[in-house]
């Protein structure tokens, strides 16, 4: 009997090959158009990354297939600041590595700067994007708690409550971001001597400024008291000219003695960025496979592909 099923399986499987048809493409191909991706902070140098699209039946890819068809010598990337007609030409770093060439310049974008950035290479329609540089948030700490969370034999770890206000300004439609960082002491055992650097921790809210106007999330996902975020993006929907004072919970916060610096990276952002970071979340919580429904990225990039987006960032400490 086993060896009949073996035989049957067997078959099944060379019938299943035999059957097999490869399907010619006979739809139109897309040209490859030039993406721009560039993330204008307030206060740091303003720099831009350059490649090309590739159709998603091209089976040549290779790790430069984004950058190899990019005239250099030709080509040029420049970025106009408030409506000036002379826009300087930004500077290429480097021809090699990555999938993307990086423009740097020496202009530091400004609180309400307008940034106009535009890309021209042969043989590719020219491609811009525009954005409006925030103003900084006005975020302020308002009190502190902890209590310990977890130990086990080296370490312990505690639960921050922190309660923040932040003052809206209701001119215009804003969003924010906000992430608590952590850095550890680099002269901890299992550090191996490494510079400390700064570390996301996780976070918990229920407060209604995470919820759009409808009582739903506006984040990767839905926020309650059970769920947990190493990031977060919201916007002012429900608090637009307000005072809003507001609590979260940071989990995992190592002992004092063991940290070098604890406190919260908060930023005002633009439009663009949060609907890119929305869509990105849901194309990778899509289901994926034939029957999916198709997720496209945000694009804000005109005659191409990519993002432009800006943040006017701060930073609050927190002593514990």
């Amino acid at each position: 009997m086993k060896r009949l099923l073996s035989l049957l399986c067997a078959v099944g499987l060379l019938i299943g090959t035999g059957c097999e048809k490869v399907i010619e493409f006979e739809g139109e191909v897309a040209r490859p158009r030039l993406t721009l991706a560039a993330q204008a902070t307030v206060g740091e140098p303003f720099t831009a990354y350059v490649a090309s699209s590739i159709f998603f039946l091209n089976h040549s890819y290779q790790e430069n297939a984004f950058t190899s068809s990019l005239d250099t010598l030709h080509g040029q990337v420049r970025c106009f600041v408030n409506g000036e007609k002379n826009g300087f030409v930004m500077q290429l770093r480097s021809e090699e590595g990555g999938t993307s060439l990086c423009y740097t310049s020496d202009y530091v974008p400004a609180a309400g700067d307008h940034i106009r950035l535009e890309a021209e290479f042969p043989d590719f329609d020219p491609v811009w994007a525009e954005v409006t540089m925030p103003q900084h948030p006005r975020f302020e700490l308002l009190s502190v708690e902890r209590q310990q969370q977890d130990s086990d034999r080296n370490d312990t770890y505690y639960a921050v409550d922190l309660t923040l206000a932040v003052s809206d300004d209701a001119t215009y439609d804003k969003y924010y971001f906000l992430q608590p960082l952590v850095s550890y002491r680099s002269d901890l055992p299992w550090w191996d001597d490494r510079e400390a650097i700064l570390a996301p921790l996780l976070f918990t809210s229920s407060d209604i400024i995470f919820k759009d106007v409808n009582g739903t999330s506006l984040v990767l996902e839905a926020l309650d008291s059970e769920s947990e975020l190493a990031g977060n993006f919201f916007s002012d929907a429900l608090i637009k000219g307000q005072r809003h004072v507001f609590k979260i919970t940071v989990l995992n916060v190592p002992a004092p003695e063991n940290v070098g610096l604890f406190g919260l990276k908060l930023a005002a952002v633009d439009e663009n960025l949060y609907w890119y970071d929305y869509s990105y979340s849901q194309l990778q919580d899509s289901f994926g496979g034939l029957f999916s429904e198709a997720v496209s990225l945000y694009s804000n990039v005109h005659g191409g592909y990519g993002i432009l987006c800006a943040s006017a960032p701060m930073w609050l400490a927190v002593e514990w």
